[in-house]
C-alpha cells in the first residue's frame, strides 16, 4: 500500500517522508471472509511498513487497512481488496451498496491518474432525498488522497466499475430500508450527470438481490420506482446534452444517448447526418451499458459548428432528432 502522508482533511504532515507519531504511529490490517461481515484485526505494523503477507488467508478473504496515531485513534478504512480476484471494493457494512473496480485499475488509483496522486474514494448516503419514488440515494466521491480535495475527475478511464445496490425481498417487496417497491420489476437506477438525473436502468439480479450498472462514472446515484420496459425505449430526456462543445475541457465534449432495455443482448446503433442528409459518423458504444456516444468528430476530425441529425435504431425501432455543435 501507499504510505499515508496527510490527515483525513488533506492537511499534509509537516514532513510527509518522516511523520511524527502524533501524525502516524502505524497501520492495522484487517481480514474478513464476508465483504459485509465483521473484520478481524490480524496485524499491527509500524509507520514505515507498507506491505504485509498473510500466510493464513483462508477462503476468498477480503483485506483492508486503517492508520493510527500515537493516541491510538484510527482513521478511515481503506478500500477493501479481494484476495482471489484482486478487485478493490467500497461497501457499506449494512449491505446497502457495493462499488467494485478490477485489479488492473490499481495503478490508476495509485497515482497513475491525471492528478498524479492517490485517489481517495468514499460514499455518502443521502437519506434526505429518500421519499416518494426514491428508494435509496448514494453519492460516490473521488478525492485527491494526498490533499483531500474533491476533484472534477469523477470518472475512471474505462467502463469497468460495477456499482450495485442491494434489497431485501423477505416481505415480498423490494425493500431498500425505509422505502420499498412492490416488485423488483419496478426498480431502476438514475445517475446525476451534474445538471440532471438520467435513467440508466441497471440490471436486476434476483439471486444476489441487487441492481447493478457497469460504468466509468462516480457521482450521485438513486434507485427509484420505475416501470421497466419490455422492449427497448428511448426518449429525448435521455440525451446527456443537446449542445456539444468539443474543446477538450471535459464538459459537453460529446453527447451520450441512453436507452431503456431489459435485454443485455439488445443491438443498438446510430448515425449522425448533416442537415443535407450527408453521412457524418457512426455512434459508438458509450461508457455506460445501453448507451451510444458521438464525440462531434467525422473521420477523426472535429466537425464544423452547426445542427446535426441523429438516427438511432434498436430491435426494429428508430428515433430521430438533432444536436448542436458549437466551436
Amino acid at each position: 500500500w501507499s504510505a499515508v502522508i496527510a490527515e483525513e482533511d488533506g492537511l499534509l504532515f509537516v514532513d510527509p517522508n518522516a511523520p511524527t507519531s502524533d501524525e502516524l504511529a502505524g497501520y492495522r490490517v484487517y481480514r474478513s471472509t464476508d465483504l459485509f461481515g465483521t473484520s478481524t484485526l490480524i496485524a499491527s505494523v509500524g509507520p514505515s511498513v507498507t506491505e504485509y503477507t498473510d500466510a493464513l488467508g483462508g477462503e476468498q478473504p477480503f483485506y483492508h487497512l486503517t492508520a493510527i496515531d500515537a493516541q491510538n485513534e484510527e482513521g478511515e478504512s481503506s478500500l477493501r481488496k479481494e484476495a482471489m480476484s484482486g478487485d478493490f471494493l467500497l461497501a457499506s457494512t449494512e449491505k446497502l451498496y457495493e462499488m467494485r473496480w478490477p485489479s488492473d485499475l490499481e495503478a490508476y488509483v495509485n497515482k497513475g491518474n491525471p492528478t498524479a496522486q492517490n485517489l481517495h474514494i468514499t460514499a455518502v448516503s443521502h437519506p434526505e432525498e429518500v421519499e416518494g419514488k426514491v428508494l435509496t440515494s448514494v453519492e460516490f466521491k473521488i478525492r485527491q488522497g494526498d490533499e483531500g480535495q474533491e476533484i472534477e475527475l469523477q470518472a475512471f478511464p474505462d467502463a469497468d466499475t460495477l456499482i450495485s445496490f442491494f434489497y431485501d425481498d423477505s416481505s415480498g417487496q423490494a425493500n431498500f430500508g425505509t422505502q420499498a417497491a412492490e416488485s423488483v420489476e419496478d426498480i431502476g437506477l438514475f445517475w446525476n450527470n451534474g445538471s440532471k438525473w438520467i435513467k440508466v436502468f441497471g440490471d436486476v439480479d434476483t439471486v444476489a438481490k441487487s441492481i447493478t450498472i457497469q460504468t466509468a462514472f462516480a457521482g450521485r446515484y438513486q434507485v427509484r420506482v420505475l416501470a421497466r420496459p419490455n422492449e427497448v425505449v428511448f426518449d429525448k430526456s435521455q440525451i446527456s446534452n443537446r449542445f456539444i462543445t468539443p474543446n477538450n475541457d471535459g464538459k459537453n465534449d460529446s453527447v451520450t444517448f441512453t436507452f431503456g432495455t431489459n435485454s443485455l443482448s439488445a443491438e443498438l446503433s446510430g448515425k449522425i447526418f448533416d442537415m443535407h442528409f450527408g453521412f457524418v459518423a457512426d455512434l459508438v458504444p458509450g461508457i455506460n451499458t445501453d448507451t451510444l456516444k458521438w464525440d462531434a468528430k467525422s473521420n477523426g476530425s472535429v466537425v464544423k459548428s452547426g445542427v446535426y441529425m441523429y438516427r438511432l435504431e434498436a430491435e426494429g425501432q428508430s428515433w430521430t432528432g438533432t444536436v448542436v455543435v458549437i466551436r
